[in-house]
């Protein structure tokens, strides 16, 4: 009776260890097992204080595979307001043409968020619309609480690629509102 409650707890602290070394070092190698400590042979084997393990090549474990998972959402704010000052009256024409483009300013604050999850505020940049001329010029920033430069680059790029086609030769600001909320929902 003793010996077979020692066998036991000889498995069991063998199991565990395997266990264990599986959780703790994801080494890729699992299936750890002990060496025969039940059955007949047991009575022709003296108990031992070393756990004989031996490891075999197994696929690795995905340790967060039972901690169930999840699915973080993202919802991204962008309003933009366009100024074009004593030329307001084409404003409309000008906004619905950004509206078509609006993606490509959305991936830029998307693409800046992924590097600084907290980025969040407003840029204002001025421009020049030419007669003639079918994008913007001389972009400036004038305004907002953003610092990121790489997203101001970014977006008066995209500004710079709009195709606007202004009927007379006027002057405008345009200010971006960025904002997120993030979600998690367990599935």
């Amino acid at each position: 009776m003793l010996k077979s409650r020692l066998a036991k707890t000889v498995e069991f602290i063998a199991l565990f260890t395997c266990i264990l070394l599986n959780i703790l070092f994801f080494v890729g190698v699992s299936g750890c097992s002990s060496t025969e400590t039940s059955g007949p042979s047991l009575k022709k084997r003296e108990p031992s204080s070393e756990v004989e393990l031996e490891l075999r090549d197994h696929p690795p474990v995905d340790p967060m595979k039972d901690l169930g998972s999840y699915t973080v959402s993202r919802k991204i704010s962008m309003f933009y307001r366009l100024d074009l000052k004593k030329d307001n009256f084409w404003a409309p024409s000008l906004a619905a043409t950004f509206k078509i483009h609006e993606g490509q300013m959305r991936a830029c604050y998307m693409e800046r968020l992924n590097i600084q999850p907290a980025l969040k505020g407003a840029i204002s940049l001025s421009f020049r619309l030419d007669r003639g001329e079918s994008t913007a010029r001389d972009l400036k920033r004038v305004g907002g609480n953003i610092t990121d430069n790489v997203l101001v680059d970014c977006l008066r790029k995209r500004v710079m690629e709009i195709p606007l086609n202004p009927p007379r030769r006027m002057r405008g600001l345009i200010t971006w509102e960025f904002g997120v909320i993030e979600g998690v929902a367990k599935k």
